[in-house]
């Protein structure tokens, strides 16, 4: 009855139908209501007259309810298709009576058909991207597992490098001792020579290397012993200790050094700081030339600097690294300067460090001046 139809038309169908009992009924009416008038009470006529518009209002009623049921079960079946379509991968059905239901369902099959379009065209490229990751995250793991390889062969080197050291140190020290003491005796003697000047020379060396080794080695358990020291008088005696190396080397010291500037500063940590740099431009200076050594106050602070000619221009960005040494090196383990910056950073010790012209190499240092600091602290 309904099929292939619109709501509008269905409600259309509906009227009409109901229109024609209710004609139909008011009909009978009309052309026995006279007789019935005539031949029936009046209590009679009312109540066949009640029957006739009960029985009216019964007919549309079902009219009604089945017209709802119909359009209900429709709605829910639509529905239902609706919910299970995208899953159940069904075609749209064909046999809806309502033409609204029915485009209904034609649109939700074309638009989930468009939807498993567009999915299949985003799941192939994402499928790769997610393929390359995975390649990717494999190469990421299989490096991180190789640098962590070569670290832990790294730190094992540097391990067996510190247990080299320590035993160095062990062994030498007794060596080192006796061959001291037996210069001592032989200068005691008068009997000092140009041998004897090379020997107290390398011997001099190689305590520099030792006291720099035996540092190394304490450095992060030892404690400082800070106190009031004569700079000036302390570089000087520095420098007179490295004269002897520096002929060996065939270089000159050169010094201008500023009488009176005093620092608070551990001992051993500044002899580190002051035979490292001297020895280090002695090690690397060019042959006859001059090394110039300068101390002295700019402001509230004293200036420690040196400045030594070099057949290569240094690395300033590494200079400091711990093994690091310069391709004209005659000697030791490289470890010399990085001392100097440990102490440094230690100490609130400013570096500064470059190449300049006439291939020199000028290093500086910027020590607190004690005595601007004792000013600074009475001032309050």
């Amino acid at each position: 009855m309904f099929k292939g139809k619109s709501l509008h038309q269905i409600g259309m169908y509906s009227a009409i139908i109901a229109t024609i009992f209710v004609s139909f009924f008011v009909t009978v009416i009309l052309v026995f209501g006279q007789s019935f008038y005539i031949k029936s009470s009046t209590e009679d006529l009312i109540i066949q007259l009640f029957t006739l518009y009960l029985s009216i209002i019964i007919a549309v009623g079902l009219l009604s309810t089945f017209t709802s049921a119909k359009v209900e079960k429709e709605l829910a079946e639509v529905l239902d298709y609706i919910k299970n379509a995208p899953t159940d991968n069904i075609k749209a059905k064909k046999d809806f009576s309502i033409l609204e239901f029915q485009e209904i369902a034609n649109e939700t099959e074309s638009m989930i058909e468009q939807i498993k379009l567009q999915y299949s065209a985003l799941k192939e490229p994402n499928d790769n991207i997610e393929k390359k990751v995975e390649e990717k995250t494999l190469v990421l793991e299989k490096q991180n597992k190789e640098l962590e390889n070569a670290k832990k062969s790294v730190e094992m080197v540097v391990k067996a490098q510190d247990r080299f050291i320590k035993s160095a140190i062990h062994e030498i020290n007794t060596p080192l001792a006796i061959i001291r003491a037996n210069i001592e005796l032989l200068e005691l003697k008068n009997e000092k020579n140009k041998h004897l000047s090379k020997i107290g020379s390398a011997v001099k060396i190689i305590a520099n290397i030792y006291d720099d080794l035996g540092y190394f080695v304490k450095k992060e358990r030892y404690a400082d012993k800070k106190v009031v020291i004569n700079l000036s008088q302390f570089l000087s005696e520095r420098l007179e200790y490295f004269t002897e190396i520096a002929d060996f080397g065939n270089v000159t010291l050169e010094s201008s050094i500023e009488d009176g500037l005093f620092v608070f500063f551990d001992t051993m940590q500044l002899q580190r700081l002051v035979d490292n740099n001297i020895y280090n431009a002695i090690k690397y200076s060019t042959e006859q030339k001059i090394i110039k050594v300068s101390l002295l106050k700019i402001g509230e602070k004293i200036v420690f600097g040196i400045i030594n000619h070099s057949a290569q221009k240094i690395d300033t960005d590494n200079i400091f690294n711990r093994f690091a040494r310069g391709e004209n090196a005659k000697g030791g383990f490289g470890i010399g300067l990085h001392l100097v910056q440990y102490i440094c950073s230690k100490n609130s010790v400013n570096v500064k460090v470059q190449n300049l012209d006439n291939d020199e190499v000028s290093f500086e240092y910027l020590f607190d001046d004690f005595l601007s600091s004792v000013d600074r602290m009475q001032g309050f």
